[in-house]
């Protein structure tokens, strides 16, 4: 059996594993390629730890009894307000400047035992009356749904694409992990993209590793900040 990693990821060659400890969130993905950025991870070892208090585990004075000087470096380079343990994959706490703000710009404000709801660009409350048949009502809510999501996606404010990147994170991650773990190419190819033959001249298993370690190392090395805004 292989050790865990120091990073406390799991092992890559287990599927299974990242499916028990998948995000959910636009902000909990970006945590988990935040993670495993190396530069975050060199950051926590040689500017976090050395001033955490080992009473109650917050940041304090170092030995020398310099307070933490760090706060703007993380907030400018990694966007994150206070540091996060890279080896838990845990709360993580993004700075607000990359919170996406529904405030003041509503598509709709849909009442509720006499208060009222209020609802982000990409959002929509329908009211169902349950004294009346529910089957016509659901296929009208279906179809003034669809109508308005066709109109956000032909004036660019909804990408259906991009949300639908969102399957491909766990490959994504094992493929960081095993990368970190010095697992050889055809390793990878052969666990991650075993559906798929790599003959000539298609060589669809080294294209589809090639492009999943490219946006892999994107949202790794700095795109997760789109994910933490969402």
């Amino acid at each position: 059996m292989i050790e865990p990693d120091r990073w406390g990821v799991p092992d890559w060659h287990e599927g299974a594993e990242y499916c028990t400890r998948r995000a959910r969130t636009g902000r909990e993905w970006a945590w988990e390629f935040l993670r495993r950025n190396h530069s975050y991870r060199d950051f926590w070892e040689l500017k976090v730890k050395p001033y955490i208090n080992s009473e109650n585990g917050w940041i304090g004075y170092s030995v020398d009894g310099v307070l933490w000087p760090y706060h703007s470096e993380l907030v400018e380079t990694f966007g994150l307000d206070i540091p996060s343990d890279p080896a838990n994959g845990g709360r993580c706490y993004f700075v607000d400047g990359w919170i996406r703000s529904a405030e003041g710009r509503h598509d709709e404000r849909a009442g509720i035992d006499g208060a009222f709801v209020e609802l982000a660009v990409n959002e929509v409350a329908f009211v169902l009356d349950l004294g009346r048949p529910l089957d016509k009502q659901l296929a009208g809510v279906n179809r003034i749904a669809r109508e308005r999501q066709q109109k956000k996606i032909a004036s660019g404010e909804v990408d259906l694409k991009r949300s639908r990147q969102s399957q491909n994170y766990i490959p994504y991650l094992r493929l960081l992990d095993a990368r970190d773990a010095n697992a050889s190419r055809r390793r990878i190819e052969e666990v991650l993209f075993s559906q798929l033959d790599n003959e000539y001249p298609d060589r669809k298993r080294s294209k589809a590793f090639d492009n999943f370690e490219r946006a892999a190392r994107r949202l790794r090395d700095g795109a997760y900040r789109e994910l933490a805004a969402t």
